[in-house]
This record gives C-alpha cells, structure tokens and sequence, in this order.
C-alpha cells in the first residue's frame, strides 16, 4: 500500500528543502527500537541512545549542491506581484513550491529501491520542474518526500488541482505494481473527499486507514503519541518560565530577550525585521519548537496578548513612579550594594530605591522577607565592628572585595573575616534579588532550574562541536594517512605480510573510500570543507563564552539562595526542603522538576508564610 499526497508552500522553501535533505535523529530507550534495515549511527545521550537514520537524496533538474538556488532563481524571474491582485490563491499568496510525500506500507522496500521509486515519479509526474526527492527512515513507514518548484526551468506554472492529484495516484499505482509493491486497488478510481479542519480544507483519499483513524494514520503510531507527549511537557515549561518572566519584562522583546538568555532557542522575526505570524519556542534539551497558539487556551501567549499584559503591567509601575531631587542618595540602588560604599545601619528597612531602564526610580517597598535579610545584615556588622577598630575593617573590606573581583575566594581565617565574608555575600544576593524583584524562593529556585537546563544544552552542544571538529580535522589528514598507508604495505617483509598487511590493506580501502565520498579529489571542495570546519571553530567558542556566562548567573543564583537559606537557619526556620529542591536541581533533576504537575506552594510566597 502507498499513499500519497501534496501539498502547497508559500513561504520558507528553504527550510522545506533542509527538512526533507536532513538525517533524521530520534530518541530511543533500547536497541529494540532501532530499524537495523536502514543505514543509521547511534550515539549515547546520557542514558538513552540516539539514533540518526541516514537520508539519501537526489535533485532533478536543479544543482544538487544548492537546491534552493534553483528554486529562488526561478521565483525571482516568474513570480507574479501577489500585490496587483494576478494571484490565484485565495490568500492572495502565490504558491512558491510544492511538497509531495508517497508513504509506502510498513518497510516493504530498501532505501535504495524507494529513492529510484521517486526518482522516477519525479520524472514522469514532474517532468521539467526542479525537484528534490529525499527518502525517510525514520518512521513505522520508509516514505518519499518530494520539494517541486512552483515553476518549470521555461517559467510554466505547475497547476495542483484534483487531475494532477489523481496523476500522482496513478503514477505511484503504477511503479508500485512494477516493484511488486502493495496497491490500494479498491481506491484506484475513488474520487478525492473534501474534508474541513478549522479554518483548513484538505482533499483526502478515502483509504480504510483514513476511514478508521481519521485523516492521518501516522497520529496513532506509538511515535507520535510519544512525540505529542514531549510538545506537552514542553508546553508546560514555556508556558511556566514565561508567566515568571513576565512580572519583570519592560517589553515583549525584553521577555524574549530574557527566555534567550534560558537557552530557548526563539524564531520571532523575519530578515526584514517584520514578526512573523507565528512565534515558537524551544526550550532546551528538545528537538522541537512549539509555537505561541499552542502554549495556553484561546492564544493567551500569542505576541499582541502578552504585550498588552505588560503594558497594563508597566502602566501600574509608571503610576507609583517617582523621580527624587537626589537619585539614589536617600535610599540606595541595588548596583550600589557593596560594603565599601553604603553605611549598613543606615540601610532603610522598608523601602528602596529601584532604577528602570529609561532612568527613573521607583520607591519600592521591601517584602518581609527582605526586612528579615537587612536586619541580620546589620546584626554583622555591628557584630564585626566589635572586633576590628575602624582602620583593621576597612582594610579587610578593600582586601576581600579585591580578592571578589579576582575571581578567588574569600578569607576565612579569623571571625573578623568570615562576618566581612558574610556581609558581601549578603550584599551581592541582596542586589541579584532587587534587580529583578524576586520575592520567593519559588522564583529563585526556577530560574536556577532554567540556568542548569540551559548550562547542561550548552555542554551537550560544545562536546558535539568539538566531536565533530576533531572528525573533521581527521578527515582533512585523510591524503597524509593514505599515502602513509600506501607506503606501508610496499613493505615485503615476512613478519609484515603475515601479522599486518591485510589489516593495513582493508584499513587503506575504507580511508579511500571515505576519501572518494567526501570528494577530496577537488581541491575546491577540500578548501569548502576546512571554510566548513572553521565555522564550526567559531561556534564552538562562542558555546565557551555562553556556557561562562551561564555559570557565571548561576553562581549568583547559587550565592542568592544559600544565603538566605543561611539567614532563615539563623531565625529557626527550617529550609531542608528548599535546599533538598536545589539539591535536586544541582543532581539534574530538573526536567523532573518543570514538568511536575502539582508544585508545593509552601515557599512560593513566603511573604504570606512567614
């Protein structure tokens, strides 16, 4: 049985041309998943195995290195101006390419057999029209995909319509009897069935599957099901950093901006700088984006939604706005928070001082959960005050502020110096908390739970950069090696042809081969490919400086949580659970904990608590 199908693009070929030429990777738990029919590499990803199925793919009528050259060319020199009206589609976007997909019954054919299949499809159906014809593995059915040009190489438009539908049934029908392959022959003269969903209407065959099942049988293979439970769980861990985010956004590209600096991986705008219809979102460690309509009911996360909630928002704060005569001078900003430079015990218990980007202030007040930080902060310096006499402190102040912006630790080798130690770190939390108006220590432990997600992707993407630097930095000795090789098996030694010259032969016609598939005969294409890796140098160091900033924000969400949980210790209130919550972040937990269902609200808002 082969079903097929087309469909229509309007936009983004490029990324239709790369999804259907890209190895497809998936996920598996045991080796009893993995269809060893088809070419695939397998790689260890923690505890479970990723599997990345090979795709083989051919071009007709275009260049087989640039496709979507092809294919831009031929738009830029036929496409009608959708703006005069001349456009036949009913959004009044013209269609700029086409994607077909032939599916096959379970894996009744090789990889090879199906590429030639399409090949031949591409020929007898699309005859004239670049195409690219890629074959999948990756799914319970070896299926064809096919990207075809809107326009022929003579500026003809393809014409998709039931006929030219009913051409592709008939050509697959018709391969498939030739190839032995199964045939729905009890739908071959059926006429197509209108069938609407929302806003869209498709044309299906009327196949026993599609009876049964609905319009897609691939919505009830255990993959998908599995696949739609990840959308789900991620859903929750957008839609979750999100509304934390969003008490401290100024605008919606500053929420972006911030789910960036999580690791989320955003497509929000077009190369003119115009939002695109669609937002997504990928929060890290996984594969797949999600867009903003599927995140919450009635797209209350979509673009103009949100920025109205943060409007309201700020137009509350504009309210309680104020500008002193003197910024900052009778309460202190939180950048100002060093001990060198604020008299503690004229610190003010109840309110502060916050600065906001457009240089204004707002006279903010503190929660009781900071009310309790400052008093103890006081408590230590008068405690060190009884110890030093004025010249002793500020001498250790200037020393262990000089060893913090060394990077090295503080000194601990004398009471003086541990309460001097204490009151930095205090200062530094008190600073970290202000500036984005952290009030729990729910908030506190989720944005670590997103800095140690973000931190583990990094890491994953650095050890795969440099994976793939050093394969490549081999393959580009490939020349060297085999010469190498060559040289050795000259040898006609006894010992030599007994013990390694075969070993030798059989390695020298597999670094050959790879020497051939790689096209290392051009020289242009060795320069292409050492271009290639150079890149992937340049990646791999900005991963280096991404993965020190995000170590650097966790040491200051590290530094936050310990020390008020240090503070609250000292007022005998137990902590254990909100540090075996951290210790559970710090152990990796943390997919574990964003996707929980029912979080424990006893520390969310510890201002009503406590």
């Amino acid at each position: 049985m082969a079903v097929s199908e087309i469909h229509t693009a309007r936009s983004t070929v490029n990324r239709l041309i790369a999804y259907i030429m890209k190895d497809k990777t998936e996920i598996v738990e045991s080796e009893k998943e993995i269809n060893n029919q088809y070419q695939h590499k397998v790689e260890q990803n923690g505890k479970k195995m990723q599997v990345t199925y090979f795709t083989h793919s051919s071009c007709m009528s275009c260049d087989s290195r640039n496709p979507y050259q092809t294919f831009q060319m031929l738009e830029m020199k036929y496409r009608k101006d959708s703006s005069s009206g001349k456009s036949r589609s009913k959004d009044q976007q013209e269609p700029l390419a086409y994607h077909a997909r032939i599916s096959f019954a379970g894996h009744e054919c090789s990889q090879e057999t199906a590429l030639e299949f399409g090949e031949r499809i591409a020929k007898s159906v699309f005859h004239g029209f670049p195409t690219v014809i890629s074959v999948h593995t990756n799914t319970d059915n070896i299926h064809i995909h096919f990207a075809v040009c809107a326009w022929n190489l003579h500026g003809r438009k393809w014409n998709n319509c039931h006929r030219t539908t009913q051409q592709l049934r008939e050509g697959t029908d018709t391969l498939c009897r030739e190839y032995g392959l199964s045939v729905l022959e009890h739908t071959r003269t059926m006429k197509l069935t209108k069938v609407r969903q929302g806003n869209r209407t498709s044309y299906y065959e009327n196949t026993d599957i599609r009876f049964e099942r609905g319009t897609s049988a691939y919505q009830f293979t255990e993959k998908y099901q599995k696949r739609k439970e990840q959308r789900v769980r991620q859903t929750d861990i957008v839609r979750e950093d999100m509304e934390n985010i969003l008490p401290r956004c100024s605008s919606y590209e500053d929420l972006l901006d911030r789910m960036r600096q999580l690791g989320y991986t955003i497509r929000a705008k077009r190369q003119d700088g115009s939002w695109m219809q669609h937002i997504s979102f990928k929060a890290p460690a996984f594969d797949k984006a999600v867009r903003e309509d599927k995140i919450g009911d009635n797209g209350e996360y979509c673009r103009e939604v949100l920025e109205q909630r943060i409007q309201k928002a700020l137009d509350v704060k504009v309210s309680e706005k104020i500008i002193p005569e003197k910024s900052g001078e009778d309460l202190p900003i939180y950048r100002d928070y060093r001990y060198s430079r604020i008299k503690v015990q004229e610190i003010n218990e109840d309110y502060y001082m916050r600065r906001f980007p457009d240089g204004t202030y707002a006279k903010k007040p503190r929660s009781d959960w900071m009310k309790k930080v400052i008093r103890s902060l006081k408590k230590d310096d008068y405690h060190v005050r009884t110890l030093l006499d004025t010249t002793e402190l500020w001498a250790l102040i200037e020393e262990q502020e000089n060893r913090q912006s060394r990077g090295q630790k503080f000194r601990d080798d004398t009471e003086a110096a541990r309460y001097v130690a204490q009151i930095e770190n205090t200062f530094r939390a008190m600073r970290y908390v202000e500036m984005d108006d952290f009030r729990s220590y729910g908030q506190l432990l989720h944005i670590c739970r997103s800095i140690h997600r973000t931190h583990s992707e990094i890491l994953q993407q650095r050890e795969k950069a440099a994976k793939l630097i050093a394969e490549r930095e081999s393959d580009v000795r490939l020349p060297e090696r085999i010469a190498e090789l060559k040289e050795r098996t000259k040898n006609r030694n006894i010992d030599y042809m007994v013990e390694h010259y075969h070993d030798d032969i059989s390695k020298l016609e597999k670094l050959q081969a790879k020497y051939n598939s790689l096209g290392f005969s051009d020289q242009e294409r060795i320069a292409e490919y050492q271009e290639k890796t150079d890149q992937f140098r340049i990646r791999l160091t900005a991963l280096e400086a991404e993965l020190k900033d995000a170590e650097a924000r966790f040491a200051e969400a590290d530094n936050c949580i310990r020390t008020f949980a240090r503070i609250d210790a000292e007022h005998g209130i137990d902590v254990s659970v909100v540090l075996q919550r951290y210790e559970e972040i710090l152990r990796g937990n943390y997919l574990v904990q964003a996707v929980a269902e029912n979080r424990s609200k006893r520390y969310d808002e510890p201002d009503r608590n406590r």
